[in-house]
């Protein structure tokens, strides 16, 4: 259950205060039923009086030091200067074709006395830098 559905089951609705943002990290991967951002940002609004404009969602890995960042409905997460994303083809390694789907690889100067690189198959892809 989340704080949505319990705010529809008791008929609670929130007003924060103007300029108030929301931020997410994705949780809702773990939820019983998928929720797309959408719905997501919908309930946001209705709920909690936040607009889609003011919520943030994070894209963060615990082997990652730095966190990338999108603004409502955008797909395209940003991250700090420090760290460069390549997309590449899954069977060749080699840089994938503009706007075509492909693993991820993170380069992340921040992370210090650990790796300094990882790979992933994660859909959502922050912005190439």
């Amino acid at each position: 259950m989340t704080i949505f559905d319990e705010c529809a089951r008791r008929g609670l609705k929130f007003g924060c205060a103007a300029g108030s943002r929301l931020m997410d990290t994705g949780g809702m991967k773990t939820l019983r039923r998928e929720m797309s951002r959408g719905d997501f940002l919908q309930l946001a609004a209705i709920c909690l009086g936040i607009p889609a404009s003011e919520c943030i969602n994070e894209y963060g890995m615990c082997e990652l030091s730095s966190q990338f960042y999108a603004s409502g409905e955008s797909p395209v997460f940003y991250g700090p200067a420090w760290v460069r994303t390549r997309v590449v083809d899954p069977q060749t390694g080699e840089p994938a074709a503009d706007r075509r789907p492909g693993l991820l690889q993170h380069f992340d100067l921040a992370n210090v006395d650990s790796v300094m690189a990882i790979q992933t198959e994660d859909e959502e892809k922050p912005a190439r830098r």
